[in-house]
Parts: C-alpha cells; sequence; structure tokens
C-alpha cells in the first residue's frame, strides 16, 4: 500500500502515474470535500472496497440544533476564510479481504486550525488550545466526529475488525515533553505506530510560513494507530526530500 496525503493529480508527471499505475492497479482518490482537486490517494497492489465518502463535520458534535450549527460555521469562517476554506475533509473505510480474513484502513487527513485560531483569538489562545485543549477548538470537534464514526463501524472500544488508522492528524504526539490532550483522546483504545517521537513535520523543503505555530520547532503531527488484532513490526519516518512531511514507513501484522 502506498498512501499520499495532500494530493493533487497535476504534481506528478505522467512518467511517475505510469509506474504508480504499474505497481498498484488499484487507486483511489479521496478529495478532502466533493469537487476539491486536493485530497488524500491511496494506491494498492490487491482490490479493496470502499464505503460511501462521509463528511467529517468540525462544528461541536453535541450541537444538535442546526441553527446553531450554521451560526458556528459562520462565526469561523468570517473570523478567518482562507484558513476555514480547507478544513471540510471526507471519512472513508477501506477494506481488503484475504480468505476469511479482513483488513481496513482508515486514511485521514484532519484541518489544521492553529494560524486561524490565532488569527480569530491570539498567539496565547492558540498555544494554550494546541497543548492543552482549551477553549474553542475545531480540530478537537472533527477529531470527536472521527472517534463516532470509528466507534460506529468498529465498535464501541475498537475491537470489532483489525483496521489502521493513518495521516496526518496536525497535532504532536508530544511537545516540549508534554503529549497535548487532543492527542490523549485520540489515541485512546488505539496502539501507536511509533514508540519514540520520531520528527515528521515540517521538513528541510517546507516553504512559506502557513504552518507559524511550528516555524521554530519540529514535530511529529502524521500517525497510524492500529487496534488490538494488529501490529506494527517495523516503523521508520525517511528522510526524503520534495515534502513538508517526511513519510512513514509501516510493516503490519497479525497481533
Amino acid at each position: 500500500l502506498l498512501v499520499l496525503g495532500e494530493f493533487k493529480k497535476q504534481v506528478l508527471e505522467n512518467s511517475t502515474h505510469k509506474t504508480l499505475q504499474f505497481h498498484y492497479p488499484y487507486q483511489l482518490f479521496i478529495p478532502y470535500h466533493p469537487g476539491s482537486p486536493v485530497g488524500v490517494q491511496v494506491y494498492s497492489y490487491e482490490p479493496f472496497k470502499s464505503s460511501e465518502f462521509e463528511k467529517l463535520h468540525w462544528y461541536p458534535i453535541s450541537m444538535y440544533n442546526k441553527s446553531l450549527r450554521s451560526s458556528y460555521l459562520k462565526s469561523w469562517k468570517s473570523g478567518a476564510p482562507s484558513h476555514v476554506a480547507h478544513w471540510d475533509r471526507s471519512y472513508v473505510k477501506l477494506t481488503w479481504s484475504f480468505g476469511s480474513k479482513k483488513f481496513s484502513l482508515v486514511p485521514i487527513h484532519l484541518l489544521e486550525p492553529w494560524a486561524a485560531i490565532e488569527k480569530a483569538k491570539g498567539g496565547f489562545n492558540a498555544f494554550s488550545s494546541f497543548i492543552a485543549n482549551t477553549g474553542d477548538n475545531p480540530l478537537n470537534n472533527q477529531i470527536m466526529h472521527l472517534q463516532d464514526k470509528l466507534t460506529r463501524d468498529f465498535g464501541e472500544d475498537l475491537s470489532e475488525n483489525p483496521f489502521v488508522l493513518l495521516g496526518d492528524f496536525n497535532i504532536p504526539k508530544r511537545i516540549f515533553g508534554l503529549t497535548p490532550r487532543i492527542y490523549a483522546n485520540l489515541s485512546k483504545d488505539l496502539s501507536e505506530a511509533f514508540w519514540g517521537n520520531p520528527k515528521t513535520f515540517p521538513t528541510k523543503s517546507t516553504k512559506g510560513d502557513a504552518h507559524k505555530i511550528f516555524k521554530h520547532i519540529s514535530i511529529k503531527i502524521d500517525h497510524a494507530f492500529s487496534n488490538k488484532y494488529l501490529e506494527f513490526s517495523e516503523r521508520e519516518v525517511i528522510h526524503l526530500k520534495g515534502s513538508d512531511h517526511y513519510p512513514l514507513y509501516l510493516l503490519i501484522n497479525e497481533s
């Protein structure tokens, strides 16, 4: 399997597309939202089935009133429109069958709220939300919606079927010796591939200043989780040039 986040078809040369088609005949593009040219690209050597694409919301999960939801979304869109325009994401479950056994993958790329929080509420509130999950945080809301779908698909304790959840989560495993509360919530009932905290972002190829909160630090925001049926027997962060993230290499076995 090869999974590429923040993928846009035009980035790769035709010769690269042909090589990938030869080695990975089964492919799926998962747009961040309907009509988006950017999303997550999955390449597979084996055939797989895909669930319906679902919107991964970022309003508070307990906000049931449609009028309140609309007001909440509008308040963020008016405060930081250029950032919020990229927050809509998709949820999909991919499943491979090997005889009587099944394996599922949930590839993900969650929203990045830190610049918008800084713009709307100031740098201190952005950093406090980043570390302690204080105040209104759309990323935490999106994680709660993600967990709700995972519970639906894999059971209350995420143990009904083997699966891996991986991608860019825009939240570090550890920073300044601390584990952010959002990461602790995210990793509940799951095992993370890496024992340590190897840095994945930003890389030496990163350009621009879109991620000001990460300007002077290098952290791990790309993660891979499994439930109790699977384990990672090999894992490595590969220091390649070209992307603003370093890729993860993983070997997955049955527990």
